[in-house]
């Protein structure tokens, strides 16, 4: 569990947001933002050096998208699977990346991105009045299952990062990480300064990964599951308003959270279709070996001229 320190809603100019940030990912830099609420998914699936991309169209919805890729050359085969959904205050995602045989200097990876963009206001209670001082809680909740390599190594990752940009500039930056060694991370951060009526946008980006390879069987699998939760939750201290986003979402912890039956049934297609492909490699499913991964050399990711975000 982390616990982030009070803080006062800041008035920095939102340029800052990039320098803040961290660098571009290339295989997902085509975000830009669009009337609220806005999605945006990811996924790749890398094998035998042979890369397949998909990104939602044109931001046409939540989602879910899906990239799958199989590699097979003389016995020894590669695998990779990436699929990511988005919604706001939800995200998820599962990626998984595996070797079979001997393909030593080849690898096989796998990243999954989802985005929201969303507008949340301070709407007042029954009784309140438009400027009364409103106290929020920002929570994100984030939690994975993990698998491969050693037991003390991070192989497989995933981060979520969260802006809260208000009229004045960057209210607040946050950002976790989450392995296979601490699978959750619950993190809240305290803010005065709203006030009952005010707009504020909410930017939250979860990025997952995982490598494997074929130099050792250490390295040969990894898999990251965060489809259950990859949560945001806005909450008032103060009790005198409720955020709520541009299409009526309720960011409350107590608020109702649209379940993941549909992204389920898709990881479980997208399975399916894995199986099928793995079945024409003939005798590489018998001898498969699932062990480890290879270390990951942490994808970058920034908030993508993030100053432009505000309409």
């Amino acid at each position: 569990m982390k616990i982030t320190r009070q803080l006062l809603a800041c008035a920095l100019p939102l340029a800052v947001v990039c320098a803040s940030a961290l660098a571009d990912e290339g295989f997902c830099d085509r975000y830009s933002a669009g009337p609220h609420p806005t999605y945006w998914q990811c996924a790749q699936a890398s094998a035998a050096g042979d890369t397949r991309t998909v990104i939602t169209p044109d931001q046409g919805g939540g989602g879910p998208v899906a990239a799958s890729q199989v590699g097979l050359n003389n016995g020894s085969g590669s695998f990779a699977r990436a699929s990511a959904s988005a919604s706001p205050g939800v995200l998820r995602g599962i990626v998984s990346a595996e070797m079979v045989g001997n393909f030593y200097d080849d690898q096989s990876s796998a990243r999954a991105d989802a985005w929201f963009y969303d507008a949340g206001t301070a709407i007042g209670a029954p009784g309140a009045l438009i400027g009364d001082p409103v106290s929020l809680r920002f929570t994100l909740d984030v939690d994975g299952s993990f698998s491969g390599g050693k037991p003390f190594q991070a192989l497989s990752e995933a981060t979520a990062e969260l802006f809260v940009l208000s009229g004045k500039g960057i209210a607040l930056h946050t950002w976790t990480l989450i392995t296979k060694a601490d699978p959750h991370s619950l993190s809240w951060s305290d803010i005065a300064g709203f006030r009952v009526g005010d707009s504020f946008d909410l930017f939250m980006k979860l990025h997952i990964a995982a490598n494997a390879s074929g130099h050792s069987l250490d390295e040969r699998a990894s898999f990251a599951d965060v489809s259950h939760t990859g949560h945001l939750y806005v909450d008032v201290l103060s009790g005198n308003a409720s955020v709520v986003g541009a299409n009526g979402h309720l960011y409350a912890t107590s608020a109702p959270v649209p379940e993941p039956a549909t992204f389920s049934l898709f990881a479980i297609g997208l399975a399916g279709l894995l199986w099928t492909a793995r079945k024409r490699g003939g005798h590489l499913a018998s001898d498969r070996t699932r062990r480890g991964a290879v270390g990951l050399a942490r994808d970058a990711d920034c908030g993508h001229r993030l100053s432009a975000l505000r309409p």
